[in-house]
């Protein structure tokens, strides 16, 4: 199954996902489906390889996903794409298998006169800080208020591991 990654944020800054599943994957110890396509990308990520090596401080070891019809299982083959849908479509990774999935929601409630709080669950367990800190860590995210920029509403959905991590 296809799993599409954005290149920017909504404000224009670069995500780095293509590099940091770059990294996650390299730190797995299995052998892949197909052999991986072009290390070099046409796209904002090629700055951040050279050679075999990637440049990135934290690998993504999983993606957060809607997942309404329940698709999303492990055992299927994950196919990672940026620009999906279009003719640029590229599978920038080999397809490797899904190793489990986790549910997941997000709250923010308003707190009068203290902003917004957020709870986040994962299979029925709420987070502390520091697992929210790890999760946003995990997921690609620079820092937990980047994350909370990106799930700024309430989220119900599945985290997608390729790698052996869960919550």
């Amino acid at each position: 199954m296809t799993l599409s990654f954005q290149q920017n944020f909504k404000d224009g800054k670069p995500t780095g996902f293509v590099a940091r599943i770059w990294a996650s994957l390299f730190e797995l110890n299995e052998e892949f489906y197909y052999e991986p396509q072009p290390l070099f990308l046409d796209c904002q990520e090629k700055q951040l390889f050279s050679g075999s090596k990637v440049f990135v401080s934290t690998p993504k070891i999983h993606t957060i996903r809607s997942d309404k019809k329940d698709r999303w299982k492990a055992g299927n083959k994950i196919h990672f794409v940026i620009n999906n849908r279009t003719k640029d479509r590229f599978q920038f990774a080999p397809v490797i298998l899904c190793k489990s999935t986790q549910r997941i929601q997000i709250m923010p409630f308003s707190m009068i006169n203290k902003g917004i709080y957020y709870q986040v669950t994962i299979d029925g367990k709420r987070l502390s800080s520091d697992e929210i800190k790890d999760l946003a860590k995990n997921d690609g995210f620079k820092n937990v208020a980047a994350f909370w920029k990106y799930f700024n509403k309430p989220f119900a959905g599945k985290i997608i591991h390729w790698t052996d991590f869960n919550y």
